[in-house]
């Protein structure tokens, strides 16, 4: 039972990485901002981009075994998807019109799928807390 418990919970790991995955391949074809570089949200969308690479990362060192340093990982992810959720439209400014790419399919999208990680992430988390603190016990 024990085997199957750690097994359910390093699910969590490779969710996290395809998550991160479609968030990296979205933005750079289905929910990308327009082509022209005269926009100020291709400015917005090349910040996502680099986020999104830094998730992937951290996604990716997210597979080491060991729980405390999975706790670390997963408090640096919320800090990268809260401020990737947060900057397109709010820091960084977007295109005047709603009709236009970066309002309509950029900024839901992006705010969606780290709404979908930050989830993850925090179950992982306090799973993380959880076992390491019944660990100690």
């Amino acid at each position: 039972m024990d085997k199957a418990k750690n097994s359910l919970f390093s699910i969590f790991d490779f969710i996290i990485i395809v998550i991160a995955g479609i968030y990296i391949l979205g933005l750079h074809t289905w929910f990308k901002p327009c082509d022209s570089t005269l926009f100020v949200c291709n400015t917005a969308a090349h910040v996502l981009r680099l986020l999104s690479y830094i998730m992937c990362a951290l996604a990716v060192l997210h597979l080491i075994p060991s729980k405390m340093f999975k706790t670390g990982i997963d408090v640096g992810l919320l800090c990268i998807i809260s401020l990737s959720a947060y900057l397109p439209g709010n820091v960084l400014s977007l295109c005047v019109l709603n009709t236009m790419r970066c309002r309509s399919y950029m900024q839901p999208w992006s705010f969606a799928f780290c709404a979908c990680l930050a989830l993850i992430c925090i179950i992982d988390l306090v799973i993380n807390v959880f076992q390491t603190i019944k660990r100690k016990k």
